[in-house]
């Protein structure tokens, strides 16, 4: 696990005058992140951003946290602490779109949104812990993760970054992590090994990509059930050969909850996995 400690950035890149700013800004300073240096294909990792806010504020707000990830991954779940209590931070597209107008995502990034559940009022010199549950894609090499913080009651256009005294948002960029394949173990490497992967994204609001291995040809079927043990869909059935396979899964029609799928091969089950569908 690997710990940021934020710099004194030099923003001064604003995106309106600071004339038009309110004159007593509930500035916002990102102190600390922690987040692994290294990852496996398909993992979930926890990040957690510790934020400072330097002014008393009266009036409720809600918090903001983005985060550049790679494009294939997907956020899991979200909490905060610290001196607004505990709360669930929740996935935001609105704030995602919003971040990219204000800081564009490099090739192949994208950024992910989340905003507290409640708003809450701060003594000046608050702190906040943001911890974040992210799901690894299947991209492997070495990025560059970002985070970017605020609060919901500034437009985009009146987001300034600057010392303390005179932010609306700040950052925390080119935090390094490497995402490392997922190697077979010896038994996936006996021949006649099967092996069924964890769908991604995971979890998914429409449709989500399932990879499965074969060690050698074989009659398969890939079916998903609900909560109750119903089969509710045939995802991939038939011949194949020897080798991964790459299937997706379309949800449409299917109601929000938690799914089982089943890889079968030549007539007996070779794994079973768990997914979940928010709408």
């Amino acid at each position: 696990m690997t710990r940021f400690a934020t710099p004194r950035r030099s923003l001064a890149a604003v995106l309106c005058l600071c004339a038009l700013l309110p004159l007593a800004l509930a500035a916002c300073e990102i102190i600390e992140v922690i987040q692994p240096s290294e990852a496996d294909q398909g993992e979930v990792i926890e990040v957690t951003i510790t934020v400072e806010k330097f002014y008393e504020d009266t009036k409720p707000h809600v918090g903001v946290v983005s985060v550049l990830v790679p494009e294939d991954w997907s956020f899991v779940s979200g909490e905060y602490g610290g001196d607004a209590g505990p709360g669930a931070m929740l996935e935001d597209e609105g704030w995602a779109d919003s971040t990219e107008i204000i800081l564009p995502a490099p090739d192949g990034m994208k950024w992910i949104g989340t905003i507290s559940d409640e708003a809450y009022t701060a003594e000046a010199s608050a702190f906040y812990d943001v911890t974040l549950q992210l799901q690894v894609g299947q991209t492997t090499g070495t990025f560059d993760l970002g985070y970017f913080t605020t609060l919901a009651d500034f437009e985009t256009s009146f987001i300034t970054f600057g010392p303390p005294d005179s932010n609306s948002a700040d950052t925390l960029m080119n935090q390094r992590i490497t995402v490392n394949p997922v190697v077979a173990n010896e038994e996936d490497t006996q021949p006649g090994a099967f092996a069924l992967g964890q769908s991604y994204p995971n979890p998914f609001a429409a449709s989500t990509t399932i990879r499965y291995a074969l060690g050698r040809a074989a009659a398969v079927r890939l079916t998903v059930f609900d909560a109750a043990g119903r089969e509710v869909a045939v995802v991939e059935e038939g011949s194949r050969s020897a080798g991964d396979h790459t299937v997706t899964f379309e949800a449409s029609g299917l109601p929000s909850g938690t799914y089982l799928y089943r890889l079968e091969a030549d007539g007996e089950t070779v794994q079973t996995q768990r997914m979940t569908l928010v709408r």
